[in-house]
């Protein structure tokens, strides 16, 4: 499967001018049809460049500027680097869990001991990711899903429990 994809421009414009036109009942976008002609060429642009993700090592700046980049992971970045800046998330699933692996595995040499005990400092959440933070990481690099989940499922539910 190709991580790239052509799309075709004119059946997107179509396809958005006649949702819009769904929406909004009798709606002219005469005046801004230059503006669907601009969120399409977005849209097209956007597929049809290879993602950037899974950068080891790449340093801070280059992981901010890649494809991998989410809000939870965001957040961590910025609590542990103080180079940058981002309203508190935290690692809602796995998905967001990897993020965050990543951005660690992007931003700090590997080998390298990472300062993990800002986060126990940044909410109940982060607190449960940050003590659990070995056995989940152990578990996402092993591919163990449905586990992971469960596991943050449950200590977020303990969590919730406590509040």
């Amino acid at each position: 499967m190709s991580d790239t994809h052509q799309i075709d421009q004119i059946a997107l414009i179509s396809a958005i001018s006649t949702e819009l036109c769904r929406q909004i009942p009798g709606l002219t976008v005469d005046h801004r049809y230059n503006t669907i002609i601009e969120a399409a060429n977005l849209i097209v642009k956007e597929f049809a460049r290879k993602p950037v993700v899974g950068l080891k090592g790449v340093g801070l700046n280059a992981w901010l500027a890649s494809d991998d980049v989410g809000a939870s992971s965001l957040y961590m970045a910025a609590m542990l680097t103080g180079s940058c800046s981002a309203e508190h998330a935290y690692p809602r699933d796995v998905d967001d869990f990897g993020r965050c692996v990543r951005m660690i595995e992007a931003v700090y040499q590997e080998g390298a001991k990472v300062p993990l005990d800002p986060m126990l400092n940044c909410g109940p959440h982060w607190a449960m990711v940050t003590t659990n933070w070995l056995s989940w990481e152990t578990m996402y690099k092993a591919e163990k899903f449905a586990e992971l989940h469960e596991a943050m499922r449950e200590a977020y539910a303990a969590v919730a429990v406590g509040n």
